[in-house]
Parts: C-alpha cells; sequence; structure tokens
C-alpha cells in the first residue's frame, strides 16, 4: 500500500479515509487547522506519484459539527458519509450527496429507519448505493454486527406542502408567485398571494427558484429553496436565500419588509411508504414474540391497512435439533404466532397465508464445519419469513439481511 506523504499525514485527527474505485482520490476526516469545526471531509488527488495537498470539500458538505466517515460509490457519482450536522435525528447520521461537475450536491438524509437517534457510522455503499454494508450495535448483546442492507424498489418522490408568507406595505394582494425549477428552468407551478401574502404549494423535493412580481409583471422578491428528498420529521424550516436588504422597493410604490419575514414550512410532509423488512427470530423451542420483533409487524399491518389488495406470505422455519415431524408444527406454529398478531391489527386472514417448512431452507449454519453445534447460526433458523404481493408503486422496502456472512448457510 502507498504511503501517505506529508500532505495528509499530519499530527492533527485523522479517523478515516476511503478511496475512489480507480484509486486516484482519497477522501479522509481531519480536524485539522482551517476547517468547518470538528472533523471535516477532505479530498486529495494522486498526481505524479504522490498525494496531492488536501481540499476541504466546503460548506455544502462540513457543517460546525463532525462529519466522518465518507465513501464513494464505485462509479464515482455518490458520496456517502456520516454527520453530526445538516438536519439529522441524533447523533451521527448517514447521508449523501451526488456529484455535479465539480460540485457537491446539498446533502440528504437517507432517513429512518437507517437512521436513528443513535449513532450511524461507515456505511459503504455497493453499485450505485442501492447495496450497502453497514455494522449495526444490538443494545440486547452489546456487540455490533455487520449487516447487509438492500433497498428493493424506488418509489415516487416524496410531496411536500409549502406555507409561506410575504411581508408588504401596504399589503401583498395582487403579488404573484412562480416557482422555477432551477436545474431545468421549468416553471412548476404559479399563482395569486392572498391579501395577507401568504401562498401554499404542494412541490416535490428539488432546489427551486421563488419569483414574486406584481400585478404589471414587476420583479418585487426572489427566493431560493432546497427541499431534500427524504427528512425525518412532517414540518421543518427550508434553507431559503433572498434580498439581503432590510426594506425592498417595488416598481409599484409597495415595500417588502426585512426579507428573512418570507419564511417557507414544510408541513404535513407527505414521504413515500418506506417498509423495513426483517425475518422475525424465536426463541429455542418456542413460537411466541418477542417485543423486539412488534416494530416491524406493526408497519407491516399499517400498511396492509392502507393498501387492501396487499397480501402477505408467512414462511415459519426451526433449526434443526429436535424430531423433524415436531420442528415441522414448530415452524408452522411460529407463522400462525405472526399472523395471530397481524389479525389482532385489523388484517383480514384471508389475506395472509401461512406456511411451515420446519428445519428445511436453513438461513444460517446449524453446525460447524467439524460436526459441532453452532448455536449461533441456529439462532438465526429459528424465524418467520414474509413476502409482501403486489407492491405498491409508492412503497420503498428495506430488507435487513440479519445473518451475518461468517454464519450463512446459503
Amino acid at each position: 500500500m502507498t504511503k501517505l506523504n506529508s500532505n495528509i499525514n499530519t499530527r492533527f485527527n485523522e479517523s478515516h479515509a476511503s478511496y475512489s474505485a480507480d484509486g486516484k482520490t482519497l477522501y479522509f476526516t481531519s480536524d485539522r487547522k482551517g476547517g468547518m469545526g470538528g472533523l471535516d471531509l477532505y479530498q486529495s488527488e494522486w498526481v505524479g506519484g504522490d498525494w496531492g495537498p488536501p481540499g476541504n470539500l466546503g460548506p455544502v458538505i462540513n457543517t460546525i459539527f463532525d462529519e466522518e466517515t465518507p465513501f464513494l460509490t464505485p462509479d464515482s457519482k455518490k458520496l456517502f458519509f456520516s454527520s453530526q450536522g445538516h438536519y439529522n435525528m441524533g447523533g451521527f447520521d448517514i447521508f449523501y450527496s451526488e456529484k455535479r461537475q465539480d460540485s457537491w450536491s446539498s446533502p440528504v438524509n437517507i432517513g429512518y429507519p437507517v437512521n436513528t437517534p443513535d449513532d450511524e457510522l461507515f456505511w459503504f455503499p455497493v453499485d450505485s448505493g442501492l447495496h450497502a454494508y453497514m455494522p449495526v450495535f444490538d443494545n440486547e448483546t452489546c456487540e455490533s454486527d455487520i449487516y447487509r442492507f438492500v433497498f428493493t424498489k424506488s418509489a415516487n418522490p416524496a410531496r411536500y406542502t409549502l406555507n409561506g408568507k410575504l411581508e408588504m406595505k401596504p399589503h401583498a394582494d395582487g403579488i404573484t408567485v412562480s416557482f422555477v425549477d432551477k436545474e431545468n428552468k421549468n416553471t412548476v407551478a404559479s399563482q395569486k398571494l392572498d391579501k395577507e401574502g401568504r401562498f401554499q404549494q404542494k412541490l416535490p423535493p428539488g432546489h427551486y427558484e421563488l419569483y414574486f412580481s406584481d400585478p404589471a409583471g414587476n420583479p418585487v422578491e426572489k427566493r431560493e429553496i432546497n427541499i431534500p428528498p427524504h427528512f425525518p420529521q412532517d414540518e421543518f424550516v427550508l434553507n431559503t436565500r433572498g434580498t439581503p436588504a432590510d426594506t425592498v422597493k417595488t416598481a409599484a410604490g409597495s415595500q417588502v419588509e426585512d426579507a428573512d419575514l418570507l419564511t417557507v414550512v414544510a408541513e404535513k410532509a407527505i414521504p413515500a411508504d418506506t417498509l423495513w423488512l426483517e425475518s422475525i427470530l424465536f426463541p429455542f423451542d418456542k413460537s411466541s414474540l418477542s417485543p423486539s420483533c412488534l416494530f416491524c409487524l406493526n408497519s407491516i399491518a399499517d400498511l396492509m391497512v392502507r393498501y387492501p389488495e396487499t397480501l402477505l406470505k408467512i414462511t415459519g422455519f426451526t433449526d434443526a435439533l429436535g424430531n423433524e415431524d415436531y420442528n415441522l408444527k414448530l415452524s408452522l406454529d411460529r407463522a400462525n404466532a405472526v399472523s395471530a398478531y397481524l389479525q389482532k391489527k385489523q388484517i383480514d386472514p384471508a389475506r395472509l397465508t401461512v406456511k411451515g417448512l420446519g428445519e428445511s431452507m436453513p438461513a444460517a449454519l446449524n453446525a460447524n464445519p467439524d460436526g459441532t453445534d453452532n448455536p449461533g447460526g441456529r439462532k438465526f433458523n429459528r424465524r418467520a419469513e414474509m413476502q409482501l404481493s403486489p407492491l405498491p408503486e409508492n412503497w420503498i422496502v428495506i430488507v435487513k439481511d440479519i445473518v451475518p456472512a461468517s454464519l450463512r448457510s446459503r
């Protein structure tokens, strides 16, 4: 491995580094002088047999808080990293930014349930970032395992209801606001403000310019807003940029007082439905549901209530200990336990198909290569798997592969 030169290695804290796929760009964290605050993300290029001077990725990526664990997708189009800043759910959240010519787009929070109030770090993307690996800490065992995450279905973009107000004297009657997509310069919506200067508009995520004009078509005010594709809350104040003057005179003689009073708020965000899907694990020789699985089952129930055409297939399994006929019955009991819980959540039993396959099709090793028992693998075989069909178009299904690679049997 090439030794990093003095441009990179310093006396400062540099906790993580990763290469681009071609090995010519190094992304790393550093708290060296001149940063935005705390740990920042930097990059360095391999030129002439050596690493060039590090360049800070700038205020679009870095915040006054810590940024950590940068990873670039193999196609070099997306940079995934963790941040305590931007808009997060608490601790470090996973964000991504897209490469646009020589700059990076505003970071996007990949959202719940991947991000939680805890720290999420070391999101390692595969392909275009729809597959990834990340260590997950288990509060019950106090251990971390590496999990594979798969986004199995894309979704329609979220739509947000934007509420805004333009403060004017004597009033804003007759003022029109137009929403222009900054990427393609298309006007996506236009409306008149009410007498109090208020407006409401539904928009998908994107970068927009808001143009305010009087009845004669003269410009009154301009603002920019950036709506992120994912956001963990239903209501938030968007970043806006407008005329810096405290008072702006219009061609009609009215005044826009204090440009900062143009506040755009997203209320009642309508995100695409997201389902966190994983196998339901059971204790040895039991078919009772543990509290840890109820979040997943409640999410399935909520979505099935909203989409009555969706059906669910539930398949139960056991480990390899015990009599084969007994295990077949136990596996069916486990599938029925899942079904019974969903029926309590008002899911019609006619929409649920249950099946028990006993100890067949193990997901993990029941025994070690030398024939000795493998209890760590067997616990992943005591499970119920679920399959939904058909999937509505606006669902995102995230599958959590809970079996460590060292224990997989298939």
